[in-house]
């Protein structure tokens, strides 16, 4: 899917979110809240090859608009629309040449391969929150999973071969994906506002990026955050 359809896609999402949040909620306000929320976090990859690679992540951010629904007392159902930005870079010391090996260890000084990631997403979460432990003031738990949508990549690739670094070429990073979500987090109660602070972490459950060429192997991106927001 190219860029131009996938932000095509993505603001038709966005659409048909409000529209339907606004009706659904002016039918059952009582069941329901908005929210709104940010927060950081940092970002890794894990590749398919067992050989030496490292990330070098750097602090990430997102912005959302949540919609939630209580289901029973203790258990409510969360969605809602997610900006998010990754930015960080991937050190891969996958042997490039017979050359690289020098008695049969990765010389990582010789050569490696280097992905400056830069991208931004919508995701839509799909999440169950159950309350752990109070109840106005509470400690609760989150599971779930969220498709994400690619609206913007600057990701470029750079490879060094000893002394010298050839020309970069572009990632092309998945234009969908999807990840598992857990989280862990506490909600107090401001009055006629509640604030919310939770410890989040993903795991993508499809590749990120999929580079071609023996030297290269598919990757999955997953991290842990911090975030905040406010729901009425």
């Amino acid at each position: 899917m190219n860029k131009p359809l996938g932000m095509f896609i993505s603001s038709t999402l966005v659409i048909c979110f409000v529209l339907s949040t606004s009706l659904v909620m002016s039918q059952n306000e009582s069941r329901f809240d908005l929210g709104l929320s940010g927060g950081i976090l940092n970002t890794y990859s894990i590749f398919d090859s067992d050989l030496a690679s490292r990330t070098e992540s750097s602090v990430s951010y997102n912005f959302a608009i949540d919609l939630f629904y209580d289901l029973t007392d203790r258990l409510q159902i969360k969605t809602g629309l997610i900006y998010e930005s990754y930015a960080y870079s991937v050190l891969d010391f996958t042997p490039l040449s017979p050359g690289d090996l020098m008695d049969g260890v990765i010389d990582v000084n010789r050569s490696f391969s280097r992905s400056d990631i830069e991208t931004s997403s919508l995701l839509i979460p799909i999440e169950l929150r159950y309350k752990l432990l109070g109840d106005v003031n509470h400690l609760y738990l989150s599971s779930g999973f969220s498709p994400i949508f690619l609206l913007v990549d600057n990701s470029i690739h750079s490879v060094t071969l000893g002394n010298d670094e050839l020309p970069t070429s572009i990632i092309e990073v998945n234009s969908i994906q999807i990840n598992l979500r857990l989280g862990i987090g506490y909600e107090c109660n401001l009055g006629p506002l509640k604030l919310y602070t939770a410890i989040n972490s993903f795991f993508g459950l499809s590749d990120f990026e999929n580079f071609e060429g023996d030297a290269f192997s598919k990757s999955r991106l997953y991290g842990i955050g911090l975030s905040t927001g406010i729901r009425f």
